[in-house]
């Protein structure tokens, strides 16, 4: 996930300055902001075999 209303170093600073937010988890942070897909991520979990289906079978691996 790429966030594109805020940097991810103001999201940090922001829940640090918090003493409530500072306990929660990381996720519950980014409840409200927006996100995309990352395209660079994407295209790590699709060169895996996995992804796409290559898995080899017992008589090629």
């Amino acid at each position: 996930m790429t966030l594109t209303d805020t940097t991810p170093s103001a999201l940090l600073l922001e829940r640090a300055a918090d003493p409530q937010l500072s306990t929660w988890a990381l996720n519950e942070c980014l409840n409200g902001h927006e996100g995309d897909r990352n395209p660079l991520l994407d295209q790590g979990w699709a060169s895996y075999p996995w992804a796409t289906g290559r898995l080899p079978t017992s008589d090629t691996a």
